[in-house]
C-alpha cells in the first residue's frame, strides 16, 4: 500500500515530466537555456525515479543529490 508521501511524490513527477515535455516542445530564446533545464529536469526526475522504485521496494531511501 502507498504512503500519502509517495502519492505526493508522484504527482510531483507527473507534474515535472510534463513541464519537461513543454520545455521540448516550446521553442527556447536562449538554446543554452533550454539545454540546461532540460538536463536539470531530467536529473531530477531520475532522482525522484529512484527514490519511488526504493519505497516501493520497502528499502531505505537513498539520500537525494
Amino acid at each position: 500500500m502507498k504512503t500519502q508521501e509517495t502519492i505526493e511524490i508522484e504527482l510531483i513527477y507527473g507534474k515535472l515530466s510534463e513541464l519537461l515535455h513543454w520545455i521540448d516542445v516550446l521553442p527556447m530564446v536562449n538554446q543554452n537555456l533550454a539545454v540546461s533545464l532540460k538536463k536539470a529536469y531530467r536529473d531530477l526526475l531520475l532522482n525522484i525515479s529512484l527514490w519511488l522504485s526504493f519505497k516501493d521496494s520497502n528499502q531505505r531511501s537513498p539520500v537525494l543529490d
